[in-house]
């Protein structure tokens, strides 16, 4: 019997490490944000193609809400690509990633805010989740 669920994708056991050397970071879509136990760790899950990777997460926390933005970087042989070519335009497919962050105090009972595409692909500017309790 095969494991089918994206915990058992050999891309989705490990977290991705940010990498700040990456060229172009753009901020990125989350496709949700889990608050663990212990309330200072977000677990942040996400889509990239293949050219992109996790540059970095910023983390902003008010005294009601926590917002989490997530910013990919060009890979390596995109931007290398991409200089020798003058650009390129292609169809990729998605990648679901992970990564965990730290937030500097327990997120308690702030909400926990970040930018997402619904699935028709709009843009939705703000989702929030609670920590459960």
């Amino acid at each position: 019997m095969r494991d089918e669920g994206p915990e058992h994708w050999p891309h989705t056991r490990v977290p991705a490490e940010p990498d700040i050397s990456l060229e172009d970071p753009q901020p990125h879509p989350i496709v949700g944000v889990e608050v663990e136990a212990e309330m200072r760790t977000l677990k942040v899950t996400y889509l990239r193609g293949p050219d992109r990777r996790l540059h970095h997460i910023e983390i902003g926390m008010g005294p009601d809400i926590v917002r989490v933005s997530l910013f990919l970087g060009l890979a390596r042989w995109a931007s290398d690509g991409i200089r020798k070519s003058g650009g390129y335009t292609t169809r990729i497919p998605a990648i679901q990633e992970w990564t965990r962050v730290q937030v500097p105090e327990p997120v308690a009972l702030r909400q926990v805010i970040f930018e997402r595409d619904d699935p028709e692909g709009h843009p939705v500017s703000e989702v929030s989740v609670r920590p459960e309790e």
